[in-house]
């Protein structure tokens, strides 16, 4: 059974004694005769299919007295739709399908935990990868500057970083800080990284000019 046939079935199963409000009953009388809903694990969409203009007319104006605003279709038939989450489980509430809207709301919830949970990821992985780049490139820094003048060259603070940088390829810039003695801040660690980058690259410099001699 489909989604929109189990909302019917419940719909039916209660009849329309328990809704005194007159827009109630004509959007539920509606959803009945000529709406359907999709089922929430696939998509958030719900239409109407009115069969004449002044039916049209009066389940806009229905819609309205809830603040909700039905899109409506381009073309000859009027198709009236919902494709907002929270405009279809407003729905749902006012024609009084309280098993569906149960339903539906649920996976919701899971859609909306699991996206959460994706862009977490994502944004931990992206930065992870911006590490490892940051880090292969520091290090071949580091190795360059070993090769060519030592490390004991450096100034003592930026050598101490270097060290800490070749034993630890895979640690944070905030954990490198935590292993110096006494402990310095990411944004002191990044700036002697930087230092280092930049004597990396005069070195690079020079030997290129001393080849072109």
């Amino acid at each position: 059974m489909s989604f929109s046939s189990k909302i019917k079935a419940e719909l039916e199963a209660k009849g329309t004694g328990a809704l005194s409000c007159p827009m109630r009953k004509l959007v539920r009388y509606s959803f009945i005769k000529w709406g359907t809903c999709n089922d929430p694990k696939k998509s958030y969409h719900m239409e109407f299919k009115p069969p004449s203009a002044e039916n049209v007319q009066k389940l806009h104006e229905a819609f309205e007295n809830y603040n909700i605003k039905l899109r409506k279709s381009k073309g000859e038939n009027s198709r009236l739709y919902l494709k907002e989450a929270e405009q279809i489980c407003d729905t749902l509430r006012i024609i009084g399908a309280t098993n569906a809207l149960t339903y539906f709301e649920n996976i919701r919830i899971e859609k909306e935990i699991g996206g959460y949970i994706n862009r977490k990821v994502n944004f931990e992985t992206a930065n992870i990868g911006k590490t490892v780049s940051a880090s292969i490139s520091q290090i071949r820094d580091i190795q360059f500057i070993a090769k060519q003048t030592g490390l004991d060259s450096l100034p003592e603070h930026l050598e101490i970083v270097a060290r800490l940088r070749l034993t630890s390829p895979d640690a944070t810039i905030e954990e490198i800080g935590k292993m110096i003695r006494p402990p310095v801040s990411k944004s002191g660690v990044n700036h002697r990284l930087r230092k280092i980058g930049t004597i990396a690259a005069k070195l690079r410099d020079s030997i290129e000019i001393s080849d072109w001699k």
